[in-house]
């Protein structure tokens, strides 16, 4: 059950940020829908990538 908590309040926060102004309708959809939502958790150990030539640049100055 606390899971389920953390997890309506974090789509509650979702609904506001893309959908400002409509919270009655927001908190229906969300008590109906809840049992149907799947949440992954994804957890990053490790990221890698390449600094563009641009950036690198202002860095060397």
């Amino acid at each position: 059950m606390k899971f389920n908590h953390k997890i309506k309040g974090l789509t509650k926060l979702i609904a506001q940020k893309y959908r400002p102004g409509f919270e009655v309708e927001m908190q229906k959809e969300i008590d109906s829908e809840l049992q149907a939502l799947c949440v992954i958790c994804i957890e990053i150990e490790h990221m890698t990538g390449k600094e563009s030539k641009y950036l690198a640049q202002e860095r060397n100055k």
